[in-house]
């Protein structure tokens, strides 16, 4: 998932397909990484905390799935 934050913040793009066998399996959002990491932890840093939260999620668990594409 750290690959994925870059590329929100290197671009400043909001989402990006999932995909496998050129087939898009899912969306994975900015919000999605927003939702999962805990906030009000004071004494935990930005650094600290992506780290823990990238290793308990993996990209297939926070993405939407059932992406209907057109």
């Amino acid at each position: 998932m750290t690959n994925a934050e870059i590329l929100f913040k290197e671009n400043r793009i909001k989402h990006i397909p999932v995909v496998s066998n050129n087939k898009i399996v899912g969306m994975l959002s900015l919000n999605d990484l927003l939702r999962v990491c805990c906030t009000g932890s004071e004494d935990v840093t930005d650094v600290d905390l992506s780290s823990v939260v990238y290793n308990m999620f993996t990209i297939q668990q926070v993405m939407t799935k059932n992406v209907i594409a057109i």
